[in-house]
């Protein structure tokens, strides 16, 4: 628990960029990690498990007490107090804030470039470079974000819905 509390803090306050340069340069020489897409994998997935552990926790937290002692009173075990009473509220409670972090999480890789990973940004800046045309460049990575992450924000309001009306 300790653990967890110290990896929330940092990471909170400390900025991806400042991660992404310590975990490549530093970390990961000392576990022998080579590989720069494995790295930039294990950065963006412990950068963002945090705020996704912090939705979850307040997901949780916001579903009243009285209901875990109503599925108790009923004779629900803890599987299925979990299963059929927290879990479908949690999923409602954290879908939008979820389908944000999964969009930031795509517009944060762009930060990787910065440590040489081939992603969508450093591919763009080595196009630019090669031929000159850099409005065009921004404009076709704007595009292309804007085609990854159009489609979350589409999928999480129909989700939305679905869970407002029942599972």
């Amino acid at each position: 628990k300790y653990l967890v509390n110290i990896l929330v803090n940092v990471v909170i306050a400390t900025p991806l960029i400042v991660i992404i340069i310590i975990g490549y340069y530093f970390i990961a020489p000392a576990f022998s990690l080579n590989n720069a897409l494995v790295i930039g994998i294990i950065i963006l997935s412990t950068y963002s498990c945090v705020y996704i552990y912090q939705i979850y926790d307040a997901s949780v937290s916001s579903i009243e007490t009285s209901q875990l002692e109503s599925a108790k009173m009923l004779g629900m075990s803890s599987f299925q107090t979990y299963f059929y009473v927290i879990l479908p509220q949690m999923l409602k409670n954290s879908l939008p804030p979820l389908v944000g972090q999964l969009s930031n999480i795509i517009k944060n890789s762009a930060l990787l470039s910065y440590v040489a990973i081939s992603e969508f940004t450093n591919v763009m800046n080595q196009i630019k470079a090669n031929s000159f045309i850099i409005f065009e460049s921004y404009l076709i990575l704007a595009l292309g974000y804007l085609i990854i992450t159009i489609p979350l924000i589409y999928l999480s309001r129909y989700l939305e819905k679905y869970l407002r009306r029942g599972i």
